[in-house]
């Protein structure tokens, strides 16, 4: 039979345990939440200096400096936008860069 003194250093041993494995699993928690966070902090970004490359682009598209911005943040914009973004940004480049078309503001609200 079991002494007094042993079943409360069993129940300590899983508290000490159980306090372990709650502390893993929040930390992994916290973790995973903080990296869902800085990637949406990416790509708001992203999108923001796509949006202002794009205004500078439509605005002066003859411009060198408008042309480089728009393709360097048009880049970063396929490295993190999903695929159905990708798609519409390939479809209102097609249809819209370099071309005088009536349909650019309908391209440009799909994007």
């Amino acid at each position: 039979m079991s002494t007094p003194s042993s079943i409360l250093v069993l129940i300590s041993l899983v508290s000490a345990i159980s306090a372990v494995v709650v502390s893993i699993v929040t930390a992994m928690a916290s973790n995973r939440n903080n990296i869902i966070l800085q990637t949406r902090k990416l790509k708001e970004d992203h999108y923001v200096s796509f949006i202002e490359a794009l205004h500078d682009f439509a605005a002066a598209n003859t411009n060198n400096e408008a042309v480089k911005k728009f393709t360097f943040a048009r880049d970063k914009l396929l490295i993190i936008a999903c695929e159905d973004v990708v798609v519409k940004l390939l479809l209102y480049e097609e249809a819209t860069l370099g071309k005088s078309n009536e349909l650019h503001d309908a391209y440009l609200t799909e994007l």
